[in-house]
């Protein structure tokens, strides 16, 4: 509300909340999220759990949620305008109405579609040993093992390479923690306050955050808490 000549949340208690019962669901978590006196003037939102978050079939369409279960006769699904553009993204993980979004360049950012806050990380391209090369339109990989080199067009790559995102609840610019599992590369984190994603040097076959701390699956009967070290 900077700049506006008008104080609109000085306006009366009961006008904003006529107005916001008559708004959508998505619309009126906006709407809690504009002042104090907004959020005042409507009770907290029941939001249905868990949503299907359905991507846009076409650039700059809106997006679809769909609460589970559903019951299409009575309009519970609903669509919704994000920013960005979610069309062409990949959704490689969810938190707490959270998704994190990769683009076919390895650029990462944790969204929140309702809101339309968005959480930039470090790119995920420096995990992996490749070359760009965008006259072909992918990217050109070394095979240590072996020592062959072999292409890979950028939605092949990003689709098959990285295979899911876990981070902490509620993140924040100044605040958050995340984890990447990789197809043939190792796993690596990062954090609020640092640049780039750290190798840890082994692979895992699943991930989740719970309660503020990471559970690895590392085989069939092992799993492991991972820390974070706070001064990294």
């Amino acid at each position: 509300m900077d700049g506006d000549p008008h104080d609109w949340s000085l306006l009366p208690l009961d006008l904003l909340r006529l107005l916001g019962e008559k708004l959508e669901l998505p619309h009126r978590i906006v709407f809690r999220t504009m002042c104090k006196s907004w959020c005042s003037a409507l009770p907290s939102v029941i939001v249905p759990y868990p949503w299907l978050l359905l991507p846009a079939q076409q650039i700059d369409d809106s997006c679809t949620f769909l609460p589970l279960p559903s019951d299409n006769e009575h309009h519970s699904y609903f669509k919704f305008s994000p920013v960005p553009p979610l069309h062409g993204m990949c959704y490689a993980g969810s938190n707490g109405g959270w998704v994190a979004i990769v683009d076919l360049a390895f650029n990462i950012s944790l969204l929140n579609p309702l809101t339309r806050a968005q959480i930039h990380l470090p790119s995920l391209l420096d995990l992996f040993p490749c070359e760009t090369l965008p006259n072909c339109g992918g990217y050109i990989f070394h095979d240590k093992k072996v020592g062959n080199y072999y292409f890979n067009d950028f939605e092949t790559c990003r689709d098959y390479h990285l295979k899911k995102v876990i981070f902490s609840s509620n993140p924040t610019p100044n605040n958050y923690m995340a984890m990447v599992i990789c197809n043939g590369f190792p796993s690596a984190y990062t954090k609020a306050g640092i640049s780039k994603w750290i190798n840890l040097d082994f692979s895992m076959r699943d991930l989740i955050y719970y309660n503020g701390l990471f559970y690895a699956l590392m085989g069939p009967l092992e799993i492991v808490t991972i820390v974070i070290p706070p001064n990294q």
